[in-house]
Parts: C-alpha cells; sequence; structure tokens
C-alpha cells in the first residue's frame, strides 16, 4: 500500500504541476491560480491511509461510458488556445495548443490507447483529443475529485499493455479495476476524500474555482 499511496501523490502532483505551467493559456483573465500552493508541489509528504478501507473490484463499462477522441490529425489543425491531448504521458497529455473542429467539455478522463499506453489524466477545461485517445465519463453521479483516484488505477494498467498491446475502448470497458467499496459497490465519495488529502490537491481545486470564476 506504501508504493500505491507514494504513486497517487505522484499523480496528483503530475496534474497539479500542468495547472501552474499552463493556466494561464487556459484562462482568459489574469485570475489568482493557487501559486501560494506551488511549493507542495515538491513535498514528498503524504496523509493518505488504506487501512481501514475496504476494497472491491469494479467493470469500467458499468460506470463509464468510453468514446474515442476526434478523427482531425494533428498536424492538419491550425495553431490557437485549446489544448490538444494526445498519447503523451506528460502534461496532462496536452502537446499543443490548437483550434480544433470538434470540442470536448469537462469534466472528463482521457486514456492514451496508444504511444504511452494507459497514460490517464483528468480534464476539468474544454480540450481536444484525437482517435487515438478514449474518453470517458460517468454514467452515474460521480464527485469529480474522484475522477483522478480512477484515473491512477487506469495508469496502473500499463504493465498489462507493454510490447505494442495497445489498450483500446474494448478492452478499457472490460478492465476491472480495484477500488475502496461501500456496500459491494465503488465507493465514489471515498476516492474523492482520498484524492482531496493529496498534498499537491490544492492547486487543482484553485485552478477549479478560478476556472468556474472566468467562466462563469
Amino acid at each position: 500500500m506504501k508504493n500505491f499511496i507514494i504513486g497517487f501523490e505522484e499523480h496528483i502532483r503530475e496534474q497539479a504541476s500542468f495547472y501552474v505551467r499552463f493556466g494561464h493559456r487556459i484562462l482568459p483573465k489574469a485570475v489568482e491560480l493557487g501559486t501560494q500552493s506551488a511549493p507542495d508541489l515538491f513535498s514528498r509528504k503524504s496523509f493518505l491511509s488504506l487501512d481501514s478501507v475496504q476494497l472491491k473490484n469494479f467493470k469500467v463499462s458499468d460506470y463509464f461510458e468510453v468514446k474515442l477522441g476526434g478523427k482531425d490529425e494533428i498536424e492538419d489543425l491550425e495553431e490557437g488556445n485549446m489544448p490538444l491531448v494526445s498519447t503523451s504521458e506528460f502534461s496532462n497529455g496536452v502537446t499543443t495548443w490548437r483550434q480544433p473542429n470538434i470540442v470536448y467539455q469537462p469534466p472528463a478522463i482521457t486514456v492514451a490507447t496508444d504511444g504511452s499506453t494507459c497514460s490517464s489524466f483528468v480534464q476539468e477545461y474544454p480540450f481536444y483529443a484525437f482517435y487515438k485517445v478514449a474518453i470517458l465519463r460517468p454514467k452515474v453521479k460521480i464527485p469529480v475529485d474522484a475522477f483522478y483516484f480512477v484515473a491512477y488505477l487506469l495508469k496502473r494498467e500499463r504493465w498489462r499493455y507493454v510490447y505494442a498491446r495497445k489498450f483500446g475502448k474494448r478492452r478499457i470497458n472490460q478492465t476491472v479495476l480495484f477500488a475502496p467499496s461501500r456496500k459491494g459497490k465503488p465507493d465514489f465519495e471515498k476516492m474523492a476524500e482520498l484524492t482531496q488529502k493529496c498534498v499537491s490537491f490544492p492547486i487543482i481545486k484553485s485552478f477549479r474555482k478560478a476556472f468556474k470564476s472566468v467562466m462563469g
């Protein structure tokens, strides 16, 4: 469990760092963006514990709808201000900024089906993703903060897909994840709570507040 917690903290830290680096490109106005929490990116502390958490398997397709991104190739799109999510394992999967014909609305989980297979991130801003990226949206009401926990579980599936095996839509749907549970069902509230306890989570929370204040 110790390695799991260390990895989860790092997963949240990576997502938080994206907002520190590129938040100014997503927000059209100058707003306060959690830079006061930036030192937390370098902290190796953790207040997480799974000691009293019940765990059980759940199938992705039972709780999430999986669709693939758009058909437009990256090189065919003009330069712009919309983040483009590809199969990269860095910067929330965002590799460039374009003017796409299709814009996907947040919140969603993006998963690389090829390239850096299983690289999974939560997108809390409008974005474009091309066809080698799966976009997951919940079928039931799930707290956005729980998305980060699910994304981490999906990322951990990478060991199954080495040597050019792809993590396609069918395989994602069939994937079974081991997560906190309550009364035999996934406890998404507990997943959200664990995310909120991560040291660098305040940066994500700060971006979300800033984004809502600007976009309304």
